[in-house]
């Protein structure tokens, strides 16, 4: 069930947009830009911000998890969202993982940043631990590439600002 302030971002005359639909379309509009996927919805829930959608290109299948925070957590001169992984979260992207499709998680900063991780870099933030909440953070500084941090590890390299824009599919 939707709630009030999932349309509490855009009113106006007889529609709303949630949330959801603003910051899910904002990673769908990258990614369809590229002539040769097709893109599908699996499953969702808009109140815990998360949804996996199918995409197809000519020689992969891949499955894209999309998880959003509106708000940030200002630090210092940082910007920075933080995103809870349930132990259900965990699971239902290992159920996805099944046979040969790749995982791409896309955790959408706000208004402000799209975080591509892909399976190596869940590995080395050690994503996958069973029975506790993992918390990410997306952090980065004016003109900066994107930091991001699980627990007190954090990621060997940084994440281009436009890697989902500049995904090589096929």
């Amino acid at each position: 069930m939707v709630g009030e302030s999932d349309f509490d971002v855009i009113k106006g005359g007889m529609m709303a947009v949630s949330k959801f639909e603003l910051y899910h379309g904002i990673v769908l509009a990258q990614m369809v830009r590229h002539p040769k996927i097709n893109v599908k919805l699996i499953s969702r829930d808009e109140n815990q911000h998360w949804a996996f959608y199918d995409v197809m290109d000519n020689q992969d299948e891949y499955v894209v998890y999309m998880k959003y925070a509106s708000k940030p957590a200002n630090v210092e001169s940082k910007r920075r969202y933080n995103f809870t992984f349930t132990p259900q979260d965990i699971s239902r992207i290992k159920q996805e993982m099944q046979g040969n499709k790749k995982i791409l998680v896309c955790l959408v900063c706000g208004n402000e940043e799209v975080c591509l991780l892909m399976k190596e870099d869940l590995d080395e933030l050690e994503l996958w631990g069973i029975g506790n909440n993992r918390n990410l953070a997306v952090t980065w500084v004016k003109n900066s590439k994107l930091t991001v941090k699980s627990g007190g590890r954090e990621l060997s390299h940084k994440i281009a600002r436009d890697r989902l824009r500049s995904f090589k599919w096929k």
